[in-house]
């Protein structure tokens, strides 16, 4: 993972030595994109009952709104929504002191919704650099054992942090262009807060340009 996140960080500096791209005429432009989010955190949720771990690969859905600045910088705000799933039926679960918990075909989500502000550079060779800070929320379920009144009980949550959940993204975008309204690429995308890796995408885009 350290290898994947020094390479996304090195090919920016590549693409900048490229130079500028001509000028764009768009007074707005539009971007959205989908596609496969990797972490390195799934199993830190692992519980012994029941396992609340989640699969490294999910997905990743981003809308940006972006305006010039000058004919090849661009300044915008984003809206991204990455999940992470799986599945937790009868054959996942044990018992603890008699009791039981059947969860049947029961679908675990942990989720983030990241709300941006970033900065993007055109270049000549089709490709583009974006630069963001970001405020997420993040939310997650959590199953937890109870007593009341003597009654054992399984309480399941869906937990919700909101504290200081800042961070930067770094995206490298290459275009390959339909005509002069319409671009289809490829973004990679690095997002880092002060917990640590937040993730690393790869996503087919289109662009539309007004």
């Amino acid at each position: 993972m350290n290898y994947l996140k020094f390479l996304f960080l090195f090919i920016p500096y590549f693409a900048i030595a490229q130079g500028d791209t001509p000028t764009t005429k768009a007074k707005l432009q539009l971007r959205l994109s989908y596609g496969l989010a990797l972490i390195d955190y799934g199993k830190d949720f692992t519980q012994d009952y029941p396992d609340l771990s989640f699969s490294d690969v999910g997905t990743l859905i981003n809308v940006e709104a972006d305006l010039p600045l000058s004919k090849n910088r661009f300044i915008g705000v984003g809206f991204s929504k990455q999940i992470h799933s799986k599945n937790i039926d009868q054959s996942n679960l044990g018992q603890i002191i008699g009791r039981g918990l059947i969860l049947d075909n029961y679908r675990y989500t942990h989720l983030k919704n990241y709300y941006d502000i970033h900065f993007r550079k055109q270049f000549q060779n089709r490709l583009e650099l974006t630069f963001g800070v970001f405020y997420y929320n993040e939310y997650y379920n959590e199953i937890n054992l109870d007593n009341l009144q003597n009654q054992y009980l399984y309480i399941l949550s869906n937990d919700e942090q909101r504290d200081d959940n800042f961070g930067v993204s770094l995206s490298l975008v290459y275009l390959f262009k339909i005509n002069q309204t319409l671009d289809l690429g490829i973004v990679s995308r690095l997002g880092y807060s002060e917990n640590g890796l937040e993730h690393i995408a790869l996503l087919p885009s289109v662009n539309v340009k007004f």
